[in-house]
């Protein structure tokens, strides 16, 4: 997972891409808890849609916690 940077109050769409056999039980869904989104990848393009809300770093990870990364969200 990549740390992004991205503007608030424009919606963000984030693309994963899973190469074929890459996902397991633990990388094969993202999490990221202040939106509620839960999102389960496939292979291929997965999308992840929201609008940040307010300027900060967002931790976003796999389900498990194990795999993390960041969005810091600017004016």
């Amino acid at each position: 997972y990549e740390p992004v940077t991205v503007k608030v109050g424009i919606p963000v769409k984030l693309i994963f891409h899973a190469e074929e056999g890459n996902i397991n039980g633990c990388n094969g869904t993202i999490d990221i808890p202040k939106y509620n989104i839960e999102k389960e990848l496939h292979e291929g393009d997965t999308e992840v849609d929201f609008t940040p809300t307010a300027t900060g770093t967002i931790s976003y990870s796999c389900w498990m916690g194990m795999i993390r990364s960041t969005i810091t969200v600017v004016d």
